[in-house]
């Protein structure tokens, strides 16, 4: 199932972006700047559609994926 960030909460959609952020790059490598810069990316994603929060209701998670990934597995 999609979520659109736009029904989620500055703090949620913030934790969310960290996380998914944190799960790709394993660690963080630069400072908070770099980090902020990063969320803020990731931002423009959602906001553009190039990526998609969704919902996996087996896993009971979250999760971001990017947009061309979902067309392909429909």
């Amino acid at each position: 199932m999609i979520i659109p960030y736009q029904q989620l909460q500055a703090e949620t959609l913030q934790a969310i972006c960290e996380d998914w952020l944190s799960r790709q790059a394993q660690e963080w490598l630069g400072d908070a700047d770099e980090k902020q810069q990063a969320i803020e990316q990731v931002m423009q994603a959602l906001k553009t559609k190039q990526l998609l929060i969704t919902w996996d209701e087996e896993m009971n998670s979250l999760g971001m994926i990017p947009a061309d990934q979902l067309d392909a597995s429909e």
